[in-house]
């Protein structure tokens, strides 16, 4: 939330979150594919200006360029042996 260029929000609101954590599991469907980037964007600027501590100025086309970045990112989950 403090983040302020709002670029994990927008990844999470994308891309969603499914993790263990010692205190429970922490889940949030994603959200990428049924919003534009614009849409994305707005919501990450509310969420960071009203649960941060300052808010964000994230555009759509921020969030396009974030979706490619995480495109091109291998994928964490192989093994490096294939």
């Amino acid at each position: 939330m403090n983040d302020p260029s709002a670029a994990n929000v927008a990844q999470v609101v994308v891309h969603g979150v499914n993790r263990r954590t010692a205190e429970g599991k922490i889940f949030m469907p994603a959200f990428g594919d049924g919003y534009s980037d614009d849409d994305i964007a707005a919501v990450a600027n509310y969420v960071t200006a009203r649960f941060g501590a300052k808010g964000a100025q994230l555009t759509g086309k921020d969030v396009a360029d974030l979706r490619k970045q995480a495109t091109q990112q291998p994928n964490s989950k192989e093994s490096p042996n294939g």
